[in-house]
């Protein structure tokens, strides 16, 4: 969020991350649906599985702790003060858990302690001046910070007592292995982004790509991607999209992007290297669960995420799916650029306004019908299974549907994409072979 120019909130963040996601998970359903239907899955039970359903409490700790999260995010409190929320109500209630072999009058002692550390924070506030009483916010911000040394004396609490001491430390443990390698990723890259601002060498390398790509967008927009999912083989995604929006980011706003779809384009290929292989980390994670062959496994995992790779293109050629309007922010771009107009009031209009409904509703309607051609296409399933040339007829019609540009040649190929998805469609209920039992029944007659 912060290093967004122009500063952006988490819910402008979510809304415009909003449809984008919805139409990447809707890929990923409709593949799994259609692969599934053509390879005859049935429905797993427990008995088949081996793994206990999960359990009514650990399902309230989970959404419990994801909705403080997200609640304190759309309430407009900052990050630290979210996450902090997130961790009391995750410690609270692991002071009431049944499987935790302690009796009544430790877990009073723990909540006991607790409410007495945030208390007397609290109090010391107060005697300071600094507990604001007159502010929700600010008091419930002191509140949470008042709790942090709450879950100090809870998480020592739980070290001493030997009923929660093998719990605690390797929770404790867990946490530390997994956070080392960001912790010391995340301090090298701020090394780098200081030397990046302090050197301008961020000015001089988008200068040189410039000079590579002139104003060509398309070849600009590649040469990100193609360095994002390079780069993000070796780091963290968190990592990667910090030093990619470092560097790329203002070329992006110099060739008329918007600055939060600049931004967002760099994060999606970040991620997506976590499933490209080779180096598909996420693959690797996915086939030592399965016990599955690595790179069979990563490669599956590329083709569930390929409308993942579409996607960045069409929102940066058509904002309407960030429920952005390009005119008002071209309007703001200008401003800023050439001094002329209120800057500050145009920005204030981009961010508050809307796209169109008609721009919507095509980027949308493309962006659906062409995610459901494409998963039937890699899933080789349409209301039947499908042969090749009902498949590549699909990959065509998804190619032409998720065509990224709003001109108006864009819409000409979106129509002729969207007639293909029809032509296979009906092609496909002719020409699919009858199902075994079809033609047993048929024969019968």
């Amino acid at each position: 969020l912060e290093i967004v120019e122009p500063q952006v909130t988490f819910l402008e963040v979510a809304r415009a991350a909003a449809i984008p996601a919805i139409l990447y998970y809707l890929s990923i359903w409709l593949f799994v649906h259609f692969y599934s239907r053509r390879i005859g899955t049935v429905t797993l039970t427990q008995q088949d599985t081996g793994k206990r359903p999960l359990s009514l409490f650990e399902a309230a700790v989970f959404f419990g702790a994801l909705g403080a999260l997200i609640g304190l995010l759309l309430l407009s409190f900052s990050p630290f003060a979210a996450v902090t929320g997130a961790l009391v109500v995750i410690l609270l209630f692991s002071t009431v858990r049944k499987e935790l072999n302690v009796g009544k009058a430790p877990r009073i002692g723990a909540l006991g302690i607790f409410g007495l550390i945030v208390a007397g924070n609290l109090l010391r506030l107060q005697s300071q001046g600094e507990l604001d009483l007159q502010s929700f916010s600010q008091t419930f911000e002191d509140i949470l910070k008042s709790c942090i040394m709450g879950t100090v004396g809870l998480l020592v609490f739980g070290l001493c007592h030997p009923a929660w001491r093998p719990s605690f430390g390797t929770a404790m443990a867990k946490a530390a292995r997994n956070g080392v390698s960001l912790v010391a990723a995340s301090a090298c890259v701020g090394i780098i982004i200081g030397i990046v601002q302090e050197t301008g060498i961020a000015t001089d390398f988008s200068t040189v790509i410039k000079g590579v790509v002139q104003t060509n967008l398309a070849l600009a927009l590649v040469g990100i991607m193609g360095c994002s999912i390079i780069l993000g083989m070796g780091v963290p995604s968190v990592v990667c999209y910090l030093l990619m929006a470092t560097l790329m980011g203002s070329l992006l706003g110099e060739l008329g992007v918007i600055p939060l779809a600049a931004h967002l384009f760099i994060f999606y290929f970040g991620m997506m290297s976590m499933v490209t292989p080779p180096v598909a980390l996420a693959g690797y994670a996915a086939a030592s669960i399965a016990q599955a062959n690595i790179m069979r496994t990563s490669l599956s995992a590329f083709a569930f995420s390929l409308v993942g790779f579409s996607l960045p293109f069409m929102f940066v050629y058509r904002p309407a799916l960030l429920l952005m309007d390009q005119d008002k922010w071209n309007a703001w771009m200008e401003a800023r650029k050439t001094g002329q107009g209120n800057a500050a009031e145009l920005l204030e209009i981009a961010k508050s306004s809307y796209a169109p409904w008609s721009d919507l509703a095509l980027a949308v309607g493309t962006g659906v019908i062409g995610v459901v051609a494409l998963a039937a296409a890699i899933a080789g399933y349409l209301a039947k299974p499908a042969n090749l040339l009902v498949r590549a007829l699909l990959v065509a019609a998804a190619g032409g549907l998720l065509f990224p540009s709003s001109s108006a040649n864009g819409s000409w190929i979106n129509i002729g994409g969207g007639g293909l998805f029809v032509a296979a469609l009906a092609l496909n209920v002719i020409l699919a072979p009858r199902s075994p039992d079809s033609a047993t029944a048929a024969a019968a007659e």
